[in-house]
């Protein structure tokens, strides 16, 4: 029997946000500008401020999990799949939530492996 796993793609709540290591941010982003064309663009496309895209470009804040996916959707299929895996190895810390009181996970690890250890947590959770 095999163990199912969760990839970081499977989960797709609005209150999940990530922060991706800086090679794979910076490559990632420079990828987006060549699909959109600017910045401007890039942000009027995911209705956001200019000082909220470039606190998620520069790293100093963590980015919305449906805007990675929103923007990963634009790419070209062999480039979606190639930052996928990238984003997904090259975490720096996935949060859940805006409240102070949420602890980011640092350096977490997908894909996940369900066990029993995890249907507890998950079971705690809820």
């Amino acid at each position: 029997m095999q163990i199912p796993k969760i990839n970081l793609w499977d989960i797709t709540n609005e209150k999940i946000k990530i922060k991706i290591k800086k090679q794979i941010r910076n490559s990632f982003f420079f990828e987006t500008q060549k699909i959109f064309g600017t910045n401007k663009q890039i942000i009027n496309f995911l209705r956001i401020t200019n000082e909220r895209f470039y606190r998620f470009k520069s790293g100093k804040a963590s980015i919305s999990m449906i805007f990675t996916m929103k923007i990963i959707d634009k790419f070209p299929q062999k480039l979606k799949l190639y930052y996928q895996r990238k984003i997904e190895s090259n975490l720096d810390e996935i949060k859940f939530g805006n409240s102070p009181k949420s602890k980011p996970i640092k350096n977490p690890k997908f894909p996940l492996r369900f066990s029993t250890k995890i249907a507890r947590v998950a079971g705690h959770i809820v």
